[in-house]
């Protein structure tokens, strides 16, 4: 009996790997900002590892949606849908180097190289919530693709200072 369940539970073969569009390339040797979204009150200790998103994708997609506070994190996956906004939120804006940067996907093993940039290691690769398998965020108006989200370590993305905003200042472009 034990060794029929034994060859049973080897014949289930692992899911194969999501079937993702190409990501946006990420040139070698430039600079990319990136911006962190978080609870006002929120801190990052050392070790921990951010959720960014590429400054350029969200204020391309913020001046051709006219999007608010409550519309940008309900896009990330950070906040109901048609919900009011009762606590304050914070954009930190970081200029980081592409190797410093990974892409939380569950598209390629760790380590491979897509678009520039490596696949993040296994455990560090998905926040619950805020990504699909493809690492993307889930936009939470109507369970859409929302932009491709990146990982990066703290230690990393502070090393050359940043820029701490109210998130409706950085919303309005000030």
């Amino acid at each position: 009996m034990i060794s029929l369940l034994l060859a049973a539970s080897l014949a289930v073969s692992a899911p194969p790997p999501p079937t993702c569009d190409p990501p946006e390339p990420v040139p070698a040797g430039t600079q990319v900002s990136v911006v962190w979204l978080s609870p006002a009150r929120a801190t990052a200790a050392p070790w921990s590892t951010l959720t960014v998103i590429p400054t350029r994708t969200l204020r391309t997609w913020m001046a051709a949606s006219g999007a608010d506070v409550p519309r940008l994190l309900a896009r990330l996956g950070r906040h109901p849908a048609r919900r009011r906004v009762r606590a304050a939120w914070k954009a930190v804006v970081f200029e980081v180097e592409p190797g410093q940067l990974c892409r939380p996907t569950d598209a390629a093993p760790g380590g491979t190289v897509l678009a520039g940039l490596p696949v993040c290691p296994h455990g560090a690769r998905r926040t619950p919530g805020q990504h699909d398998a493809c690492g993307h965020a889930v936009d939470r108006v109507d369970d859409g693709v929302g932009p491709e989200l990146l990982h990066v370590r703290w230690r990393d993305a502070a090393s050359r200072g940043f820029v701490v905003l109210p998130l409706e200042r950085f919303v309005r472009g000030q």
